[in-house]
């Protein structure tokens, strides 16, 4: 670390700022350009002193570009950079993440996230005959075959095949080696194919059933089976080959729906697969029966007795996590609001596919004693040493976890070197020079983390030196720190976990004798431990010592003084300790806690410059030229000849090139902190230098004998103007330019918009300079996509993998419609293509008319003494004529509110609305022949049967109203699960296969997107392919996801039944829904295949 304070004999500048270099490099490519006219290089020559004003000039600018960074990107209003806590930390990802943030919850010492090993209900097979022979109806049909027959043949073969699988799964689960699981499962398998093995029969039922399956294999399977057959061809003989070529071409006539020759092609294959290995018959025969028996053939059943034997369990969701909480010992009365805090968190945080179930458990303790006799070193105290024994033993049986402030995790964190200069700090501070030696095998050795750099220096000083000098060589080594391990994870209040720490604060389920004979060794004043056993408090105490204590439950072991027998020896005398001597002294000399108030000291600060208000300000090369050039403030005399004159002005307008690209660099280099700043803003990189002297005088379009001093330039000045298309272009130009910046900001934080998005917006650079381009209202809209989501960077990065909070607040109810609060992926996606609108909203689209609530103002509905509420509806906010009113009056105007919102949502249902007796109305669930007065929901004020057909088509128009929507619903199948037998409708398995029956599983990690077909975005197939890309690459990898197209219609049905689900799943005891999660995977299993977009 030099303190020399000396002028370096030789200064090294860079090269915008060496004005030899720039001479140097001036004269050098005159030489090159002009050495056959231009000989005189001497400093007199007028080029040489136009060279030297430049390269003084150029300087200037040099130097301004080198000012402090900090300065130079400082501004009044806005910023430039987000901080390191809006873009460092993310949202709980990991099981460490989610213990982080119930650990930073007041009165919780330690948590625990786990997957749930115990069912909620059983998942079972009862095959669905009916489903299996509906699936192969199509099929059926192209062969003549009869369904009926063959549904009565089945059900005799599902009998054999449900038999035996109880006891199969049975065993498979209770498989521990993962070789022996394996092996079960592939018998499994075997004995399935067993059953439904079809090549010795020979009967027609048998013989349709194959033709069926292999006409539905080949339509689901066609290119795997044309891979199998072109792999068989490359190891065939030429008649092997020849019979191949046969079968791909039967193949390929079973693709032709109107083939003539259909069953002919059709048994040639069958004969084929018959007469191959047994292998090929059981995949394409019984592989595909059992898969097509198997799909839709799930069924739930509460738990039961697992002993019965006819009880198994195929599978259970995974992504469903328990938590366990380990209160401090002062807040056991808070259990309940500690509980509610902690779902609170782990629901605000909750993973997209993943749910966090209901019941938190907080931790129970096991009470231990000890039997210890331990030698004391006289010079201690006796209490002391025993409270901190005790604190020791609590800590390992449950470890604390601390907090560490910024600085302290800065240091953890950072590289430390020890260099020339650091040694010759330590020198100045007055080390002794044998310590100073001794750190010679420390030089330019890096060492991570202050803790690591305390055990290097533990090595070459003793305890004393390093308790005397630590901090002088920690202020001399050369630091580089790094954030990023820093803000690992989520943010918290109380400061910063380490990962580390918390992987070994797991819960202690043995004790072990030996460890706790290295604990209390290591209490200082400990001489000699002479006993120490170990014992559950409650049980007789063993006659031989146990050497470890287990506990399989979920506990604790705590170490209870009670049940304990303490010795102490001093100067050789043993003398028994009380139990409630020490506990007293223990509760008067209580442990500081470990979590600290570090609030408003976890951000790393941003540098702060000072605003440089003259950074722009440019002195004229013309003023630094001898004033014999006459170009300078004194200017050239009138008295001077006219030719004079010109060349006056000739050179003024020469040297003005020169002038107006350093000013215009000088305003590019102000304009940087806005061009760059995550919240840009229009700045002008170009400034016209009116104050040039007699400036006037070159510029075409100003008269002479204008009044220069009252001069105000607008924006229409000609000078202004020529200098911006010269500066920025055309519209597009410069469109272009801001949209390689934006570019460039969003790759700092590896983001980018894909060639999706310029598909989109069909962006081409266009062929001309001309600003008449038809894609640059394309471009606007890009430019305007990605300033959105760089202002929106910190939430969308931070919370790109969560899902919606549906947990029930009374304080702050969940909004689930009409709301922001969506799953982060969503959010990012439309953010990504420009979508607008990322909330949950109605996609079939609101009416078009507006709906209030008011006072009740229909005729005969006062009462006495109190206010009354109505909703109803007008065409616009310019409109004072009610359409229609509620027919019910509300005691408060929440009520009439919620009820406007339901109605809402039914709304955009042409069939709810008719009219009776002169009114227009509108029902719900109300057949059209039953329909009254008095069972509407909403009628017109008054009756008019006059036009009443013309009024019910008006409203019904404006109910709706035909817009194009770009939004998407997202369902994540781990909240469609049954929580109990009361869920009777199943999703039908994304997947189905024979050694691993979990597959089936339709709940884990799957993902349905719901987009409305009939929108331009998605009814375009370049533009939906782009969509599902990008949902693709930004859903999280472990995930699942099918798409789903639906009509305008089915979106209404959608989410009438979606909306239902939303308000069960989001109240406070979730009454109904059981029966709404029933109507919506109902509606979902109905989807049509050719609906379905595999992802």
């Amino acid at each position: 670390m030099s303190t020399s304070l000396t002028i370096p004999q030789n200064p090294q500048y860079p090269p915008s700022m060496d004005w030899l270099f720039l001479r140097r490099e001036g004269m050098r490519h005159i030489e090159q350009l002009t050495s056959d006219i231009w000989t005189d290089y001497n400093l007199h020559d007028p080029g040489i002193t136009f060279l030297e004003a430049l390269c003084y000039a150029i300087t200037d600018v040099g130097y301004r570009c080198n000012m402090n960074a900090a300065d130079l990107f400082a501004q009044a209003e806005g910023k430039s950079f987000f901080t390191a806590v809006e873009m460092l930390p993310c949202g709980p990802v990991t099981a460490l993440d989610y213990r982080k943030i119930l650990i930073d919850i007041p009165g919780v010492k330690n948590a625990w996230v786990e997957q749930m090993h115990d069912a909620e209900v059983w998942f079972q097979f009862q095959i669905n005959v009916k489903l299996f022979i509906d699936t192969l109806s199509p099929y059926f049909e192209k062969i003549d075959a009869n369904a009926g027959d063959i549904e009565n043949s089945l059900n005799a073969l599902i009998a054999i095949i449900e038999k035996g699988i109880p006891l199969f799964i049975r065993e498979i689960n209770e498989c521990q080696p993962e070789k022996d699981r394996e092996s079960k499962k592939m018998a499994f398998k075997k004995s399935l194919l067993n059953k439904v093995d079809l090549s010795g029969n020979t009967s027609a039922l048998a013989e349709n059933l194959r033709k069926a399956i292999l006409l539905y294999f080949l339509d689901r399977y066609y290119p795997e089976w044309i891979t199998f057959l072109s792999d068989q061809l490359s190891s065939a003989d030429d008649t092997e080959k020849l019979a191949l070529m046969r079968i791909q071409l039967a193949t390929l006539g079973l693709k032709k729906a109107d083939d003539s020759k259909l069953l002919e092609a059709l048994q040639l294959l069958v004969d084929f697969v018959k007469a191959g290995p047994p292998e090929i018959s059981d995949f394409v025969f019984g592989e595909t029966l059992l898969t097509l028996l198997f799909a839709g053939s799930l069924q739930v059943r509460a738990v039961g007795d697992p002993t019965d034997a006819n009880s198994y369990n195929i599978f259970i969701p995974q992504g469903i996590y328990s938590v366990t909480l380990q209160l401090e010992p002062d807040r056991a009365g808070d259990e309940a609001d500690i509980k509610e805090i902690a779902l609170r968190k782990m629901h605000r945080h909750r993973n997209l596919c993943e749910d966090i179930h209901p019941e938190v458990h907080i931790v129970e303790y096991i009470d231990m004693g000890i039997r210890l006799s331990v030698a004391i070193d006289p010079e201690w105290d006796t209490l002391e040493v025993m409270a901190q024994i005790y604190h020791c033993i609590q800590h390992y049986l449950s470890p604390d976890i601390r907090f560490y402030s910024l600085e302290e995790m800065m240091n953890r964190h950072a590289a430390f070197t020890l260099t020339v200069d650091s040694f010759i700090a330590l020198q100045g501070a007055n080390l002794p020079q044998d310590l100073i030696d001794a750190l010679s095998p420390l030089l330019n050795k890096k060492i991570i983390g202050d803790t690591n750099l305390k055990k290097e220096l533990a090595k070459v000083w003793d305890e004393t030196a390093l308790e005397d000098y630590y901090d002088d060589v920690f202020l001399a080594a050369e630091k580089q720190y790094d954030a990023d391990p820093v803000y690992n994870g989520p943010l918290l209040k109380h400061g910063f976990i380490e990962e580390k720490e918390l992987l070994l604060a797991q819960p202690r389920q043995t004790v072990y004798r030996s460890d706790l004979y290295q604990v209390v060794a290591a209490v200082e004043g400990v001489l000699q431990i002479d006993r120490l056993e170990i014992y559950k408090c409650g049980m007789d105490k063993p006659e031989k010592p146990d050497w470890c204590l287990s506990f399989e439950c979920r506990c604790l072991p705590q170490l209870k003084l009670e049940c304990s027998e303490l010795t102490v020896s001093s100067h050789g005398v043993e003398i028994p300790l009380k139990a409630e001597k020490l506990i007293e002294y223990i509760e008067s000399h209580p442990e500081s806690t470990t979590k600290l108030n570090r609030k408003g000291t976890l951000d790393l600060p941003v540098p702060q410059g000072r605003i440089i208000s003259d950074l722009t300000d440019y002195t004229s090369v013309q003023e630094d030229l001898p004033r014999t050039y006459k170009v300078g403030n004194t200017g050239i005399s009138r008295k001077e000849s006219e030719l004079r004159q010109g060349e006056v002005k000739q050179l003024k307008g020469y040297l003005l090139f020169y002038d107006q690209l350093l000013a215009n660099a000088l305003s590019h280099l102000a304009s940087v902190k806005n061009l760059l700043s995550v919240t840009p803003t229009k700045t002008d990189p170009y400034q016209p230098l009116f104050t040039i002297p007699f400036i006037r005088e070159v510029l075409l379009d100003y008269a002479v004998d204008m009044s220069w001093d009252n001069f105000v330039p607008g924006a229409d000045d000609p000078y202004i103007k020529i200098l911006q298309q010269l500066s920025e272009g055309n519209p597009t130009a410069r469109n272009m330019f801001q949209d390689q910046l934006l570019d460039h900001l969003l790759a700092r934080f590896g983001e980018q918009f894909t060639d999706y998005a310029l598909q989109l917006f069909r962006i081409e650079r266009p062929l001309d300079n001309t600003s008449d381009w038809e894609a640059n209202a394309g471009l606007e809209e890009s430019i305007k996509d990605k300033q959105r989501f760089l202002s929106l960077m910190p939430s969308l990065a931070a919370s790109r993998a969560e899902g919606f909070n549906y947990r029930f607040n009374a304080k702050e109810p969940p909004r689930y419609w009409n709301t922001d609060a969506v799953e982060g992926v969503k959010k990012l996606v439309c953010v990504k293509l420009g979508i607008d609108d990322f909330t949950r909203h109605t996609l079939t689209c609101e009416p078009g008319f507006v709906v209030e609530v008011g006072p009740r103002t229909t005729p005969g509905s006062h009462t006495t003494g109190r206010t009354r509420y109505e909703f109803y509806i007008r065409k616009d906010d310019q409109s004072t004529s009610r359409l229609l009113v509620s027919t019910m009056a509300f005691s408060s105007s929440q009520g009439a509110e919620n009820a406007s919102a339901d109605f809402l949502n039914m709304a955009v249902d042409k069939n709810n609305y008719g009219h009776v007796d002169g009114r227009v109305g509108f029902w719900v669930g109300v057949e059209p022949t039953a329909r009254t007065t008095d069972n509407a929901l909403m009628l017109e004020p008054k009756a008019d049967p006059e036009e009443i057909e013309k009024r019910l088509q008006y409203i019904q128009d404006l109910a709706s109203r035909n817009c194009e929507e770009d939004g998407f619903h997202l369902l994540e199948h781990i909240l469609l699960r049954p929580r109990n037998d009361a869920y009777t409708q199943l999703l039908k398995p994304m997947l189905c296969c024979l050694e691993n029956l979990e597959w089936l599983d339709p709940y884990s990690f799957w993902v349905t997107v719901v987009i409305p077909g009939w929108s331009g975005r998605f009814s375009d197939e370049a533009r939906r392919q782009a969509f599902v890309q990008t949902v693709l690459r930004e859903m999280p990898a472990q995930l699942e996801v099918r798409f789903c197209s639906v009509t305008r219609e089915g979106m209404f049905q959608f989410e009438k039944v979606y909306h239902e689900w939303l308000r069960c799943l989001c109240s406070e005891k979730q009454d109904g829904l059981a029966q709404a999660t029933n109507d919506l995977v109902q509606l979902m299993n109905g989807w049509q295949e050719d609906q379905i977009i595999q992802g």
